[in-house]
């Protein structure tokens, strides 16, 4: 017995290895197709708004790291934008290296879509260790069949890095909770806030669906015990002086955002000193954060009696894995809370979405499922998706394992469909598409032999079939378009940055959307190239600068005025846009 249950563990060490390798030789494909099809997309140099300004703010920290500034590449790096920053750890090394190249941004997402591949064959193999080569192979498909994920492995969106974290975190965090009471939270952890760094969003959803999970997975004396601990620190900070000035200072704060929203601001004069309260985002944010860091301070004043009633794994992900989040939306730049509470309300889409959250939710539903897969695709994974339901609804064990990814997913749908107001967009939902590869592969952990047999050829035939046909020579520069701007957009600001000559001073862009950005990113390239430092981010000129330039719309005679500054010869006039030099008059 003891010889054949060793035989057993090599087969199936055997068969992980296999499955591992299949992963990395089919990540390598996916990469090499992707590339070669990268010349043949007609729009590859249109980037649009996010993805040009990232562009250029990646270009900047790779000259920062090639020029050995590291408080400018930390600056950089730490987010002087709303948007995260971790794709400039990738961007910036190969920028550095190759210098000004727009094509660079594609091929970190083509090495990211690769990366993607290879995360969803690994929690493949963490959810089904009884038939990893079939899970990796269903999971993988599953995947690459989504046209509507392939339509940004070639751009400078996060899409695909989103993708590849949710996938790297669910398989940490399947792994977890593999592990028991004692398993290492720092994977899960680690993994979790490259997610938040990916898309924030993204990553406290991931965060309150693994909080939620493993809450819900304590035994209810557990669960009790964990409750009552709060409650009983929770009372004891309350008492606390230093906890009662900072909930009067939070009320203070919290009725001057009511007075400005319904007041519209005001201004006074205090010591000589003009003070303006203009709308309710600062005393919001300031409220925030005195509450955070006050609870922060009161756990931490409390660490031995919630130590003592909170379970370990729960306490290391509330302090590992949310804590970093939540730091990181309030400080050091609090705007990153007003884009989630504020500024990302007043974005509108085109896509006209029924009222109510049905309507949202059917959307996103939609956006993942049924637009995202062709018909044979779209049969493999209802099939999959009804086999793991099912088990999930029958079995109390497949419950268990597949909580994570209904939970996450569940969540996700839920807050996209009730939170995007006026902003839908398909795009918001494309990092389940790892969610919906791994619970169709689950099934085969469930089944007996001849099931499993009987469920895995059918998905992958076809998700073959439509996997083969998507990523064929002829459709796949198609259906990597879908991902960039328009080729209007691209050919005015490339034709345009070839005919103005670099300036050394700022851009002032007045170009409306949507040339604004990829102008500036193509004009802002152009410069680097010919080593000339073209500011495209002051909108207007300093006292040193010796030249500028204005990009407007109309060649108008007589052109723009620009104080302290006089026209230095024809205008150049593409399209729509019209950037017109100055040099700086004499004595000023």
């Amino acid at each position: 017995m003891g010889d054949e249950a060793n035989e057993k563990a090599a087969a199936g060490r055997l068969e992980q290895r296999l499955a591992l390798l299949a992963s990395l030789a089919v990540a390598a494909l996916a990469a090499w197709r992707l590339w070669e099809a990268y010349p043949r997309i007609e729009n590859r140099l249109s980037f649009g708004w996010d993805a040009a300004r990232r562009a250029v703010l990646n270009l900047e920290a790779a000259e920062a790291l090639r020029g050995l500034h590291p408080l400018d590449l930390l600056r950089l790096l730490a987010g002087p934008e709303t948007w995260p920053t971790l794709r400039m750890l990738f961007a910036a090394p190969a920028l550095a290296f190759t210098g000004p190249s727009p094509a660079v941004e594609s091929a970190v997402t083509v090495l990211h879509y690769a990366l993607l591949l290879v995360a969803v064959a690994w929690a493949a193999r963490v959810l089904v260790p009884r038939e990893p080569l079939a899970a990796v192979a269903v999971a993988a498909l599953v995947t690459a069949a989504h046209a509507g994920l392939l339509g940004y492995a070639a751009t400078g969106m996060l899409e695909v890095l989103s993708a590849l974290c949710t996938a790297a975190a669910l398989a940490a965090w399947l792994r977890f909770r593999e592990g028991g009471p004692d398993a290492r939270v720092w994977p899960l952890a680690l993994l979790g806030n490259c997610l938040f760094h990916a898309k924030w969003q993204h990553g406290l959803l991931f965060a309150a669906a693994a909080l939620a999970v493993e809450a819900g997975s304590l035994p209810r004396e557990a669960r009790r015990a964990a409750l009552s601990a709060l409650g009983r620190s929770l009372v004891r900070v309350l008492r606390r002086r230093t906890a009662q000035g900072l909930l009067l200072a939070v009320a203070a704060l919290a009725l001057l955002a009511i007075a400005a929203s319904l007041t519209g601001g005001w201004e006074l004069r205090l010591a000589g000193q003009e003070v303006r309260l203009r709308d309710a985002a600062g005393p919001s944010f300031w409220a925030a954060f005195l509450l955070f860091y006050g609870a922060a301070l009161g756990a931490w004043g409390e660490r031995a009696a919630l130590r003592d009633g909170i379970p370990r794994p729960l306490r290391a992900l509330a302090v590992w894995l949310a804590g970093p989040m939540v730091a990181w939306t309030l400080v050091p730049f609090t705007w990153r809370l007003r884009t989630i509470l504020f500024t990302a309300a007043g974005y509108q889409s085109h896509v006209v979405v029924p009222p109510g959250p049905l309507g949202g939710l059917r959307f996103y539903l939609s956006a993942l499922l049924r637009d995202g897969y062709d018909r044979p695709a779209r049969a493999a994974v209802a099939l999959g998706l009804a086999a793991a339901l099912t088990a999930a609804v029958r079995v109390p064990a497949a419950r268990r394992r597949l909580a994570p990814l209904l939970a996450l997913a569940g969540l996700e749908l839920c807050a996209l469909g009730l939170g995007s107001r006026a902003n839908f967009q398909a795009r918001f939902a494309l990092n389940l598409v790892p969610v919906v590869a791994l619970l169709c592969a689950a099934p085969l952990q469930l089944l007996p032999g001849l099931g499993r047999l009987a469920l895995s050829l059918p998905l992958v035939a076809l998700l073959a079939a439509s996997a083969g046909a998507l990523w064929s020579g002829a459709r796949l520069p198609k259906a990597l378009e879908p991902g960039f701007a328009a080729v209007a957009v691209q050919n005015a600001c490339v034709t345009l940055s070839g005919l103005v000559p670099p300036v050394r001073g700022a851009l002032v862009n007045g170009a409306p959307d949507p040339w604004r950005q990829d102008c500036a990113m193509d004009l802002f390239f152009e410069a680097r190239k010919q080593g000339i430092r073209l500011d495209v981010h002051r909108g207007r000129p300093r006292r040193g600068d010796s030249e500028a330039l204005d990009l407007s719309v109309g060649c108008r005679p007589p052109p723009p005025e620009l104080a302290g500054f006089e026209p230095a010869g024809p205008p150049a006039e593409v399209g729509e846009l019209c950037a017109q030099r100055y040099e700086r008059r004499d004595g000023l």
